[in-house]
């Protein structure tokens, strides 16, 4: 006779999104004039439903802000007031929204917002984001104040990856920014009047920032991922272990945790090994083409419990190729648009462990670590 065993993990509770949505509101109306670092931990202590673990909600919300850029619930400054005062590392994208809205924007190598001006001036922000300097209600907290628990720390929460619909109604890939009206924090504002559909002539990528300094003489300094990647100007690399972390922030995405602990050994072992691994950008295109076709292969009719193609091959164009830049990766983007311009409207699914099995082959592949981590 077999007996079942059922975890505490098992009867979790599913966060529903408006849950996040709602906690977001409320920490917004608290802090819309704060100009100091806040401890997103206490935060979502402070704004958590009374059903839901502390860590659970903070790994969702924390999520949640990493993606802000494409949410449409916020208005432009209401993401910035968010990412800055949570210390929260924000996109190239994200970037070049606010210089677009002609605002003047500093970021850390970690992709924080050290400083922030609006166009008119009316909102300043600055701050080094010194971890003994974060506060709770404009209180600084002491140096021990802010533990938080290893698990929270690494899982996202609950994605929508499971949920391709919500998922499209949720983010906006394919939107821009144009325009130079710029939005307060006005909590009753929930459209960003700045965001606009592209037309079909636009290439949304044109423009896009390989620096994430608008700060000329902070550019040596603040260069992030783009320009890591390239090595010599005259011969193009990707970095396999910038590569190694754009597959992690994926399969963070879609929940794999298995393929998480494999890319943080194979990140562990290049670093290790003290050398530099580059992959040319023929062997990239090669694998990224690959890829895409072996997952198209594998479409399904809509079923609505897998995820859907369109918004896969998006999410990879999102997370895996865009992030290097467009004057790097400029043959891999052509490669992926013309897959989603094929698809057109296709409703059409796709299985998650077919995306596992290949993020995990292209992880092994460009390491060469074919054994076991």
């Amino acid at each position: 006779m077999k007996i079942k065993i059922f975890s505490a993990k098992m009867y979790a509770k599913k966060i529903p999104s408006d849950c996040y949505d709602e906690g977001i509101r409320r920490i917004l109306q608290k802090i819309r004039e704060f100009t100091k670092p806040e401890s997103l931990w206490h935060w979502c202590a402070e704004v958590k439903p009374s059903d839901v673990k502390a860590e659970n909600f903070y790994s969702g919300l924390r999520y949640r802000l990493s993606v802000i850029e494409y949410l449409k619930a916020y208005t432009l400054i209401e993401k910035v007031q968010l990412t800055f005062i949570f210390g929260r590392p924000i996109k190239a994208d994200f970037v070049k929204m606010l210089t677009d809205a002609k605002c003047t924007v500093q970021v850390d190598e970690k992709g924080r917002i050290i400083y922030f001006c609006s166009e008119d001036g009316s909102v300043v922000r600055e701050s080094d984001h010194k971890k003994n300097e974060k506060r709770f209600k404009e209180d600084l907290l002491g140096p021990h104040s802010e533990i938080i628990p290893e698990n929270a720390r690494k899982s996202a929460g609950k994605r929508w990856s499971k949920q391709p619909e919500n998922l499209k109604s949720e983010l906006n890939f394919e939107d821009s920014y144009s325009g130079n009206q710029f939005h307060g924090l006005d909590p009753g504002n929930s459209i960003d009047a700045k965001r606009v559909k592209i037309e079909e002539s636009e290439d949304p990528l044109a423009d896009f920032p390989t620096d994430f300094s608008t700060d000329a003489s902070a550019t040596s300094s603040r260069n992030i991922q783009a320009s890591e990647a390239v090595n010599n100007p005259e011969e193009p690399k990707i970095s396999v272990l910038l590569l190694a972390n754009h597959i992690e922030t994926t399969a963070l995405y879609f929940e794999f945790k298995n393929l998480e602990i494999n890319v943080s050994q194979a990140v562990e072992k290049i670093k290790e090994s003290g050398q530099e691994m580059v992959l040319s950008l023929k062997e990239f295109n090669n694998f990224i083409e690959v890829m895409l076709t072996s997952i198209k292969r594998a479409r399904i009719p809509r079923t609505e419990r897998n995820l859907q193609l369109q918004t896969v091959f998006k999410h990879i164009k999102l997370s895996l190729i865009r992030p290097f830049g467009p004057e790097v990766t400029g043959e891999a983007l052509k490669i992926v648009d013309k897959e989603i311009e094929e698809l057109g409207e296709s409703q059409e699914e796709v299985p998650s462990e077919v995306i596992r099995v290949n993020l995990d082959y292209l992880l092994r592949s460009s390491t060469g670590f074919w054994i076991d981590f």
